[in-house]
């Protein structure tokens, strides 16, 4: 059963190819009891382009196990 923090591996469409990439879940525990779907925050490398109000630059990326300096924005 996914739950809240977990990292997963997805699939995320782009504008030209589709990517596997990381992202952390943040539904709640209690959202998956009421809803079939997963709210997820990718997890990305490009921290220049993290400038919407959502987007979060991680301070603890390699603590993680990122191997980059690293953002999370919600999809």
């Amino acid at each position: 059963m996914i739950a809240p923090d977990d990292v997963v591996i997805v699939s995320i469409p782009g504008a030209v190819a589709t990517k596997r990439r990381p992202a952390v879940v943040v539904s709640t525990e209690v959202y998956h009891q009421e809803r079939p779907d997963v709210i997820l925050c990718v997890v990305t490398s490009q921290v220049l382009s993290a400038t919407a109000s959502t987007d979060y630059l991680l301070q603890d990326w390699a603590q993680a196990g990122l191997r980059q300096p690293s953002a999370v924005g919600c999809f």
